[in-house]
């Protein structure tokens, strides 16, 4: 039988973005606190957030260091308000709350976003955006409501 020769070639180092979770079981409403997310484990840069409809705490503050830089945001329940430090997105926005009742409040995220890769906002449910946001100059922001009235800016003068 003839002997094979294996190599092993020693590639670059791959980090998978991990999905986290906002559960608000933390004694507080901050990113920060490990808690407040699936597996009291805080997010790391580069990860993709959800925010279910099922969470504890819907109101919430984004206490990361100003510029975050994270995947993909997605709010997916009533009721949520969102602000804090800005935040960086490389794989755009989503919002699905679903139906709601008479009472139930569509989420409002008022904090600096910035868009550094795709920059879609898809919306199948109402969002208010009362925070800030940027893009790359020469790269357009496509919104794909999926109602007339899904995506609601709100600016000052």
């Amino acid at each position: 039988m003839k002997r094979i020769a294996l190599r092993l070639d020693r590639l670059e180092t791959r980090l998978a973005p991990a999905v986290a979770t906002w559960d608000g079981g933390g004694a507080d409403n901050h990113w920060t606190t490990a808690a407040n997310w699936v597996g009291d484990i805080a997010p790391n840069p580069g990860d993709d957030l959800v925010f279910p409809a099922s969470a504890a705490q819907k109101v919430n503050v984004n206490d990361f260091q100003n510029g975050l830089s994270v995947g993909h945001l997605a709010v997916n329940g009533f009721n949520y308000q969102i602000s804090g430090n800005s935040i960086g997105l490389t794989n755009g926005l989503s919002v699905d709350a679903g139906a709601g009742t008479p009472s139930d409040v569509p989420p409002v995220l008022s904090m600096h976003i910035g868009f550094s890769g795709p920059k879609a906002i898809t919306a199948s449910s109402e969002l208010t955006l009362a925070g800030s946001l940027s893009v790359k100059p020469g790269s357009p922001l496509t919104t794909r409501p999926r109602s007339p009235s899904a995506v609601r800016l709100g600016w000052t003068n």
